[in-house]
């Protein structure tokens, strides 16, 4: 349960979904924006298996505050997000610097993945002035928030693994 790095992105939930979205199009196809902490378990993910086990424990990728749509966002090109751990802001990242801009992502998606109603498209954002990668690292007892201008503020504490619920059983 302990997550040992946040990775601060943007949350896209899919509206109309679809195949082969032109990019013209793709504004229908999203609901709207979030915050998402894209945290990760660093041990697992530098396994040589799949990297993606270290995000997937539970409560790797909160979302929100809320649901955001794109006519609230003046540019969703210029999002700029900045992450505090314990109330002290430590790193700042911008959707500037995606490797696409969300038509060009929800297009490029949906030529090899039907995109439908409700799915979730976690793009992780590029730090901006930082000199460290991978994320903010953090330890169990930790308080995490996401902060934007457009999106909200998402917290979150770091959980060690005796504080885990297994639902497993």
């Amino acid at each position: 349960c302990i997550r040992d790095s946040v990775r601060p992105a943007l949350a896209l939930v899919v509206g109309s979904g679809g195949w082969r979205i032109e990019q013209k199009h793709t504004r229908d196809a999203i609901a709207g924006i979030a915050l998402a902490n894209n945290a990760a378990v660093q041990s697992w993910q530098e396994q040589p298996a799949i990297p993606a086990e270290g995000t997937t424990f539970p409560s790797c990728a909160a979302t929100g505050p809320w649901l955001v749509t794109l006519d609230d966002i003046e540019d969703a090109s210029q999002i700029q997000v900045s992450c505090s751990i314990n109330d002290e802001q430590t790193r700042h990242f911008s959707s500037v610097d995606l490797s696409r801009s969300l038509p060009e992502q929800i297009s490029y998606l949906s030529h090899f993945m039907q995109l439908n109603p409700g799915d979730l498209i976690i793009l992780e954002l590029s730090e901006v002035d930082g000199d460290l990668p991978g994320g903010c690292r953090v330890a169990a007892g930790d308080q995490i928030s996401l902060q934007s201008d457009e999106l909200g503020t998402l917290s979150n504490k770091v959980l060690a693994d005796s504080e885990c619920r297994d639902d497993a059983d």
